[in-house]
């Protein structure tokens, strides 16, 4: 039976200075910062974590702080990087022997602060060493009944946290585009999906892509078919790994501005010809070109950004946009720090 996945709870990322990464993005994108639980157990007392509001995303930036911890070593040989995706889930036990019938061990077993009708209780978490496979972690923490991590409480509900769509790709550099799909349908029972949407983008240039959802998230695995592409050059450098993250943005001209005063450049910017994909008499009179930011020194990640582009969006795409609408900000919560 596959493990069944909540919505994605938070995506960690480890970075060499969380106050500064949490800056940027509420300098750009208008990302508040949030209180949340932190991994608590296995912590480093140096350890910093920062957690961030970005569309209906909670990333949680984490700054290691031991110098002989495993996360500090993967900062110092890779650099800045997507760490892993977190989940809940209702039976962890089971779904840890399912992990070890495939093989994958358990990197780290810390613990959570839950918010329960009880009050707050301390719930296991099981980290998953599934990066050579599927270019990230998994995270599953252990929940039942209606608990939720302390400090939710902020969550964005039917809005979003800053100017930001909700999320459309978290996109890949791999060497297989076969084994991470199969191996998220064992588990997961995850699928392909839109088609349509990486026949239109593999169709274009250097790649050959897949879109295969886990939970509610679209993971786009992106094969180079050249050597000489940012794809092709983070998978030489680091193996599978995240790329970039895929959001819509209301006025192109303005984020790159905002990028511009962060001293933050283009990888690429480039015009997609959508009309391929979604008829042209869908397009908006006026698209910006799109970009992919240089954010991987100080966020673990790229961006890939583009302006809405067709009306009928929502016919191309796993979790429909609707009118997706920007959240008031919220006041700046302290950062938390390791226990």
């Amino acid at each position: 039976m596959s493990i069944q996945l909540s919505v994605l709870s938070h995506i960690s990322v480890i970075v060499d200075d969380a106050a500064a990464a949490g800056r940027l993005l509420g300098d750009v994108f208008d990302a508040p910062l949030l209180q949340r639980a932190s991994w608590s157990s296995q912590q480093e007392s140096t350890t910093r974590i920062v957690h961030a509001g970005l569309g209906d995303l909670l990333l949680q930036l984490i700054q290691p702080g031991s110098v002989d911890g495993r996360l500090h070593r993967q900062l110092r040989e890779h650099g800045p990087q997507v760490h892993s995706l977190a989940f809940f889930v209702e039976y962890l036990t089971s779904s840890e022997a399912a992990f070890a019938q495939e093989g994958i061990v358990v990197l780290n077993r810390p613990d959570i602060d839950l918010q329960s009708t009880t009050g707050l209780v301390e719930a296991p978490v099981c980290v998953f060493a599934t990066m050579a496979r599927l270019g990230f972690n998994i995270e599953l923490i252990g929940v039942t009944g209606s608990s939720r991590v302390a400090g939710d409480d902020d969550l964005p509900g039917d809005a979003l946290f800053g100017n930001l769509s909700p999320l459309l790709h978290v996109e890949l550099a791999v060497d297989d585009l076969d084994d991470p799909c199969a191996l998220l349908q064992r588990l997961f029972g995850s699928g392909k999906v839109e088609s349509g949407f990486g026949e239109f983008l593999g169709r274009l240039g250097s790649l050959d892509i897949v879109h295969v959802n886990l939970g509610n998230v679209v993971i786009q695995y992106c094969l180079p078919k050249t050597e000489d592409s940012p794809w092709a050059q983070l998978l030489a450098r680091r193996g599978c790994a995240i790329h970039n993250i895929t959001r819509l943005v209301r006025d192109m001209s303005a984020t790159v501005v905002a990028l511009a005063r962060q001293d933050v450049r283009d990888l690429r910017s480039f015009s997609l010809d959508f009309g391929q994909l979604v008829g042209h008499e869908n397009l908006p009179e006026h698209l910006a070109p799109q970009r992919i930011v240089d954010l991987m020194p100080r966020l673990g990640f790229h961006m890939e950004l583009t302006e809405a582009f067709a009306s009928n969006v929502d016919d191309f795409i796993f979790n429909p946009f609707g009118d997706w609408k920007a959240r008031p900000q919220l006041g700046s919560a302290a950062c938390s720090t390791g226990r």
